[in-house]
């Protein structure tokens, strides 16, 4: 139950921000990936399946024309933005659509019927696009990952899908 909780508990990625050398940046990552995804086992499913889904994005997009069509290649870097955006979601959404956005950004979306649509686009250095149309309503924007879910982001969810 601890591991649940701390998947679903937004941290302070300062924490693992002081150290310079080679060895802290290892720490780092190895810290980063045990809170943020400490256990496959014990996370939710939907995080579990979110977090396939995303890994296959990036394993079919990591190389510059993975779509036939000129494609960027998704860098690490989006990968790790990406699952550290997959950390902040609430786990009692639906599990979004995530695939590689011809531009090398990953892309999250929920598509809840007609005119309930929302999406984010997640770029190599935590910029987050989002825009999402609810009934007759449009709303878009650019934020920036930090340690929380931006408040636009989660107010779009939330008209979207009812979280």
């Amino acid at each position: 139950m601890t591991l649940v909780n701390l998947v679903d508990t937004p941290m302070d990625p300062s924490h693992f921000e002081r150290g310079l050398s080679t060895d802290a940046q290892k720490l780092r990552s190895l810290c980063f990936d045990i809170v943020m995804f400490p256990d496959p086992s014990a996370m939710s499913s939907f995080k579990g399946e979110a977090l396939q889904a995303l890994l296959s994005a990036y394993s079919k997009a990591q190389f510059t024309n993975w779509d036939g069509d000129g494609g960027a290649a998704v860098a690490e870097t989006t990968l790790q933005f990406a699952m550290q955006l997959l950390a902040l979601l609430p786990s009692r959404i639906p599990q979004p659509e995530i695939y590689p956005e011809p531009d090398g950004e990953i892309a999250f979306e929920w598509d809840n019927g007609r005119r309930r649509v929302f999406s984010i686009s997640v770029g190599r250095d935590g910029t987050l696009t989002y825009a999402g149309l609810m009934g007759g309503n449009r709303m878009n924007g650019i934020d920036y990952l930090t340690n929380r879910l931006p408040v636009a982001i989660r107010a779009g969810l939330e008209s979207v899908i009812a979280v």
